[in-house]
């Protein structure tokens, strides 16, 4: 099915969004240091 392959595609690609962003996150931390 055309639709369901497409919301898997959409869902994934929201999936590595989030990722990208976590990722960023973590090392903006790393960079900065504690607190």
């Amino acid at each position: 099915n055309g639709l369901t392959l497409m919301n898997v595609q959409a869902f994934y690609q929201l999936l590595a969004t989030g990722l990208i962003i976590l990722v960023a996150m973590m090392i903006d931390r790393a960079t900065r240091g504690r607190g």
